[in-house]
């Protein structure tokens, strides 16, 4: 059984941990542990960590080291949770994946009664990147739709009437349907402006430190990155798409999704996506065609469920936090925007959780009001969950 002595500096995290547990481990020297202590208290950590904070990254880097990892772990989910989660996700890691030499991939557009909107934004923005028109399908909901969108149709766009009852549920399963098993595919919503991604604008980082009366030096500079954190056009849309896919394949995982919202502070300029349980958010999102994951149970929050259906897949979901769009979200006529959509809410956050307890829970309580009953309705939050994807 091996010992481990501790940096002085690790010992006095684990001598302050150990005031706090001494209960639990009376008989722990603080810089002399076995095999067995070390293990019986990264699982106790684990388990009784309410709160993960700059205090507890500390400890779980400390015990990273003595077990000879080579990233700081990040906080678990409780064991019995974290037990049954693992008997519904794969843990296969993506060792030696297979990536194609070139990928070939769709892009869908479900769209109704918005060819206005459909033709000033979105086939704008993919016009702009030199996307071509047989890579692009609009899909409508029947014959009269299909027939308010007939200048797309001779405009050269692939346009296909799904005879689908209205509902972007029903849209979704029909297009995964409508192509092959593994086909990639992008969904992107009609009323997408622009793709963007961060960038750091030395100037305005500069200028904000200044004014904030900030030492200008490396060490400063680094840790006031986000000052100078803008939005810019993404330049190679295709290339973004193409990646995307690529990694998907790297990682062995099925969905990519964006970041949702469009606010440069909060993003991360890392191009490096992130594998947990997280909303990839429907305005912008890629998988690889899975007939049985695209089978959703509801309309609303739809995003949700198919965030955690392949979660549950391949034991991961691919977020890219650096890259979001510019929307504007339910305005205008059409798409999402009516109210029987918003009358649903609470009916899909009661049956999101009914189906996935181990997975979404109610947030707080909003203060979003519904303008058609100018009521408060509630919100869903996905549990965040460590991915089981090795990276």
């Amino acid at each position: 059984m091996a010992n481990y002595v501790l940096p002085k500096k690790q010992t006095e995290v684990i001598a302050e941990l150990r005031a706090i547990y001494q209960d639990k481990f009376p008989n722990i020297v603080v810089n002399n542990f076995t095999d067995l202590e070390l293990k019986a208290l990264e699982d106790f950590i684990y388990d009784e960590s309410s709160e993960y904070n700059e205090k507890t990254q500390q400890i779980f880097w400390v015990l990273s080291k003595l077990s000879a990892k080579k990233k700081p772990l990040t906080k678990k989910t409780k064991k019995t949770k974290k037990e049954e989660i693992l008997n519904d996700i794969s843990t296969e890691a993506p060792n030696n994946p297979v990536i194609p030499t070139e990928i070939q991939y769709k892009i869908c557009i479900a769209s109704y009664n918005r060819p206005d909107f459909l033709h000033k934004k979105t086939l704008c923005l993919l016009e702009k990147h030199n996307v071509p028109k047989n890579l692009i399908y609009i899909f409508v909901h029947n014959e009269e739709q299909l027939a308010l969108y007939d200048f797309v149709v001779k405009n050269g766009y692939n346009v296909i009437n799904s005879n689908t009852p209205n509902g972007l549920r029903h849209q979704r399963e029909f297009i995964s349907n409508f192509f092959e098993e593994g086909t990639h595919i992008v969904a992107i919503d009609d009323d997408i402006q622009e793709v963007l991604e961060i960038v750091v604008d030395n100037e305005q980082l500069l200028q904000k430190m200044t004014k904030n009366a900030l030492d200008i030096n490396p060490e400063t500079t680094q840790k006031n990155i986000k000052l100078g954190y803008r939005l810019a056009p993404i330049k190679d849309l295709m290339g973004f798409f193409k990646n995307a896919f690529e990694s998907l394949h790297k990682y062995k995982l099925s969905l990519w999704g964006i970041y949702p919202v469009n606010n440069a502070f909060f993003m991360n300029h890392s191009k490096d996506p992130t594998t947990c349980l997280t909303l990839i958010v429907g305005c912008l999102f890629g998988f690889i065609n899975h007939r049985e994951t695209q089978k959703l149970n509801i309309e609303n929050k739809e995003d949700y469920e198919r965030s955690i259906k392949h979660f549950i897949k391949d034991g991961g979901v691919l977020k890219f936090n650096n890259v979001t769009v510019k929307t504007t979200f339910y305005q205008g006529t059409g798409g999402m925007n009516n109210s029987n959509r918003w009358y649903d809410t609470e009916y899909c956050i009661n049956k999101l959780i009914e189906l996935y307890p181990k997975y979404c829970k109610i947030s707080k309580p909003s203060h979003h009001i519904d303008k058609y009953t100018l009521k408060p309705y509630s919100e869903v939050k996905l549990i965040r969950l460590r991915s089981s994807i090795t990276q």
